[in-house]
């Protein structure tokens, strides 16, 4: 092989290495901004009540910020992990279920979400083997999205539901806002997308969330089919 061409191999492998690298930074920002919000939230309210908070009360905040801090030191155990031995994020047989109803706790503890409703048409009982706490990102990032993409006509809703094909077991995310437009559609997995809205860009998380769903062999699209925006999140039976 010529210089030249080592050189132009070199350089894509650089790239693609640099590409990794900005890929993993931005999935570790999402993952650790969750809970710091949470903890930033939650400390602002004890502050705010002045000791006047009832004791059970004060008592649920600081399990909250308990349970964010020890989230955010099991994500960076997790990283060191994965620099240091250059191993993929340990998976585990993870019930399908119960990663949906963490991700709505999360993302009820992150968002201003009081008027949102949510929805199970139906439940599961499969497991799916990912990284739970990169799966929970993954679904909370879809959340935000459906939710702050466009406007709502009344109570903004989110209905979710199971369905099996195959060997596959797929979560089925629908919302009751406007149709998304075909240009949206097209380009929201995009790492380059990005959409304004009163929540704040919600546009850059989906890729985040379709890489992640790539990475444990499974797959997030937009089903056009639905007469309401419907998000298809789809993994191998475990």
């Amino acid at each position: 092989m010529s210089d030249s061409a080592n050189d132009i191999k070199k350089q894509a492998l650089e790239i693609s290495m640099l590409y990794n690298i900005s890929e993993l930074a931005q999935s570790v920002a999402y993952e650790i901004n969750n809970p710091l919000m949470i903890i930033s939230g939650y400390s602002k309210k004890i502050r705010k009540n002045n000791g006047s908070e009832d004791y059970n009360d004060l008592e649920k905040d600081l399990l909250a910020i308990e349970k964010s801090s020890d989230r955010i030191s099991e994500i960076i155990q997790n990283l060191l992990a994965y620099s240091k031995q250059s191993l993929e994020l340990p998976l585990s047989k993870s019930p399908f279920q119960k990663l949906v109803e963490d991700s709505i706790q999360l993302y009820r503890d992150t968002s201003n979400t009081e008027d949102l409703a949510i929805e199970f048409e139906n439940k599961t009982e499969s497991n799916i083997l990912v990284n739970p706490i990169l799966c929970v990102q993954c679904i909370v990032n879809v959340f935000r999205f459906s939710v702050g993409h466009s406007k709502v006509t009344g109570q903004p809703k989110l209905q979710l539901s199971f369905r099996e094909r195959k060997d596959r077991i797929e979560l089925v995310i629908k919302d009751n806002a406007e149709k998304l437009a075909e240009e949206v559609q097209a380009k929201m997995f995009y790492q380059t997308f990005s959409t304004e809205t009163g929540e704040g860009s919600v546009g850059m998380g989906m890729n985040s969330s379709f890489n992640i769903a790539k990475k444990f062999k499974g797959d997030l699209y937009f089903d056009n089919s639905y007469p309401e925006n419907a998000f298809i999140l789809s993994f191998t039976q475990s």
